[in-house]
């Protein structure tokens, strides 16, 4: 006997599976955005780069690698202002984590306010990280001071 009814529901219910675990299998997670994000960065592909990280923290709200590296590709394009906001926001997540504060002076030093740049580094000394000396030099020539 034919049951019209009963194949309809098999139907949608066997799209529904069907859609669910395509839905599934190309899902990815935070991490696998961001590492897909830092492939793109360093092949100076600066806006998928940010697309992916931006995903990774939608996905991942606090995730301090996505926030640093996204800051990273922004800078790299030279959007500090975007730069700045993304290191304040990791720095917010987490006051202790070096990077930032370094990631976020060399934003600052590409603005050319050299005093929140050198405040930044002395921040991100004290957490115990060190300075690239090129950019400290760079920094002490273009600021007119040393540490």
């Amino acid at each position: 006997m034919f049951y019209p009814k009963r194949i309809a529901a098999f139907s949608i219910f066997s799209v529904l599976i069907l859609f669910f675990s395509l839905s599934a299998a190309f899902a990815k997670t935070a991490d696998e955005l961001i590492d897909e994000g830092v492939a793109y960065y360093q092949q100076g592909n600066y806006d998928d780069a940010i697309t992916q990280f931006t995903i990774a923290i939608a996905i991942s709200p606090n995730s301090l690698e996505a926030y640093n590296n996204r800051g990273n590709a922004y800078d790299a394009k030279g959007n500090h202002e975007q730069a700045i906001a993304d290191y304040s926001k990791v720095i917010d997540i987490n006051p202790f984590y070096g990077w930032a504060y370094y990631n976020r002076a060399v934003a600052y030093s590409g603005k050319k306010d050299y005093d929140k740049a050198w405040d930044d580094i002395h921040k991100a000394e004290a957490l115990g990280h060190s300075s690239d000396p090129e950019f400290l030099n760079d920094l002490g020539r273009a600021s007119g001071r040393e540490k």
